[in-house]
């Protein structure tokens, strides 16, 4: 849902958003569907993980509650609408892919019976994962830092909108921005061990 939305109103609903200031206090019917998806599933995802050592590292945890105050804060004040159309919804095309990977990682016998789909899936996630959660979310953040400082320098924010609201969604952006690089580097390195283990594969083939 988050992914739907977020593509279809990033294509189709921000054209209007011009302004640091549009982008900043205006509102889209998108950005609600995805901020409600996103707040009610970062919830979930931080009580599930919390009752799990698996799953409940501190950067994880800080993740979901971070994630979750920032879609509290966007429906709400109403705030950033422009950019949780990208962070929250956009970013989660990746996760698409994902779906698939993690079927074929917890049922190895439907991997073994569609290889092609494992190995389909496990590339259209990698590169997504760069495109979406990289390149143009490090482009994003960019201009959500601008549009930010631009603001607090200015300090012509609407009463409703205290500094520390905008500062304080800055932090979370940088917190939020150096976890895709820190997980852009453990997906190489995953793809590193994938293809030395291919490697090691045919080398017994041929051994063989």
């Amino acid at each position: 849902m988050c992914a739907y939305y977020g593509v279809t109103g990033w294509f189709f609903e921000v054209d209007d958003f011009v302004t640091k200031e549009q982008r900043l206090y205006s509102v889209s019917p998108a950005a609600v569907k995805v901020l409600q998806t996103n707040f009610a599933f970062q919830t979930w995802d931080f009580a599930i993980s919390f009752l799990h050592k698996e799953l409940n590292a501190p950067e994880m945890l800080a993740h979901h509650s971070l994630a979750a105050l920032l879609c509290y804060w966007g429906l709400t004040m109403p705030y950033m609408h422009y950019y949780a159309i990208y962070f929250m919804g956009v970013a989660e095309v990746s996760s698409v892919p994902l779906v698939l990977v993690d079927i074929c990682k917890y049922y190895p016998d439907f991997a073994k019976r569609f290889p092609l789909v494992d190995l389909l899936s496990k590339l259209a996630f990698a590169l997504l994962f760069v495109a979406v959660r990289d390149v143009f979310w490090v482009y994003t953040a960019v201009t959500v830092w601008k549009d930010g400082v631009g603001v607090l320098k200015a300090g012509n924010f609407p009463a409703k909108y205290p500094g520390y609201i905008t500062a304080s969604v800055l932090v979370a952006n940088a917190f939020f921005t150096t976890l895709q690089i820190v997980w852009t580097g453990k997906l190489l390195q995953g793809a590193a061990e994938l293809f030395r283990k291919e490697d090691a594969g045919e080398e017994k083939k041929k051994d063989a």
